[in-house]
């Protein structure tokens, strides 16, 4: 995601998404070859803005989908998810 002046947090698997105040987006990244039962770990920064909530998704991997989110207020902040 993007930071208030449109910036992107560094990286190989950097995206960012820009969406008009009463709107959503979402950026997804798909990961193949999952063991199920084994654990994963997904870590990302993410930033947002207009105190809107931000969200860092697992989901369609074999279980129930979950999150970790922030309020945006214009700072890079580090998530860590983990899921069996």
């Amino acid at each position: 995601l993007t930071d208030a002046e449109g910036n992107s947090h560094a990286g190989v698997y950097k995206g960012n998404i820009s969406t008009k105040v009463s709107g959503e987006g979402k950026l997804y990244l798909s990961v193949k070859g999952l063991t199920p039962g084994a654990s994963y770990k997904v870590q990302a920064f993410i930033t947002g803005s207009f105190g809107r909530e931000v969200r860092l998704y697992a989901e369609n991997y074999g279980g129930s989908a979950m999150y970790t989110s922030i309020v945006g207020n214009n700072m890079w902040i580090n998530k860590t998810l983990e899921f069996k």
